[in-house]
């Protein structure tokens, strides 16, 4: 797309939404679309958890668009993000979650635990295109057929609005106006205001840390692949 902002947090995510959106009504959409929405990385002018909404809901607005549009229904989408990492637990840490929507998608919260990679998911989106693989890497990786079903739900996905305002911490303010944010989900937790552990708490912290120290993921100790070993 002439124009797509590169990587530049301090470019927000709905822009290019929004650009998406101008492009995809004029022009519909091509077999394989690339888009990046890459703020959730932060360091732009807003704070962390503006930057995460921001990201949040351009995704949400490129889904819903699509979902709700004559090809939502030959459609696939592949969310993954970038820097898989500090995921610290008893599987190796070099991992990140990806989410697929589609009508042909598990749906109703369903969680794939199968072990795959981003060559698993670009043999799947070569499969669905019906193109040939591009190497042995992909010619040998399994497609993620466990992720779809041979029964399609069509009905479409709506953005929500965000609940964190996009312009926290912008100073000055911009001259469009503070942000507005939706009100907060009365079923979510509250957040919490103070970092302090309770004191019910304070030991299970204390040996989380104490085992998260001597783990091989990450940092000193870092070894590549060894939980679980099988892998």
């Amino acid at each position: 797309m002439p124009g797509f902002p590169k990587h530049d947090t301090s470019i927000p995510d709905i822009y290019r939404a929004r650009m998406r959106k101008q492009d995809f009504e004029k022009n519909g959409p091509a077999n394989l679309n690339m888009i990046w929405t890459g703020d959730d990385h932060t360091g732009g002018p807003p704070t962390a958890p503006a930057q995460a909404a921001d990201n949040d809901l351009s995704t949400g607005q490129i889904v819903d668009e699509i979902s709700h549009s004559k090809y939502g229904k030959d459609s696939a989408i592949f969310v993954v993000e970038d820097d898989s990492q500090e995921w610290v637990d008893h599987i190796d840490g070099h991992r990140a979650p990806i989410q697929v929507i589609s009508p042909y998608a598990q749906r109703t919260g369903a969680v794939d635990s199968h072990y795959y990679t981003q060559i698993n998911m670009i043999r799947t989106t070569e499969q669905i295109l019906g193109i040939h693989p591009m190497n042995q890497k992909d010619t040998a990786a399994t497609p993620m057929a466990t992720a779809f079903t041979g029964n399609p739900d069509y009905t479409p996905f709506d953005a929500v609005p965000n609940s964190t305002s996009l312009t926290l911490g912008v100073s000055p303010a911009p001259s469009c106006g503070a942000d507005t944010p939706a009100a907060q989900d009365p079923d979510a937790a509250p957040a919490p205001t103070t970092a302090k552990i309770p004191a019910a708490e304070q030991q299970v912290a204390a040996q989380w840390q104490a085992w998260k120290a001597k783990q091989p993921f990450t940092g000193p100790n870092a070894k590549a692949d060894t939980a679980p070993p099988s892998r």
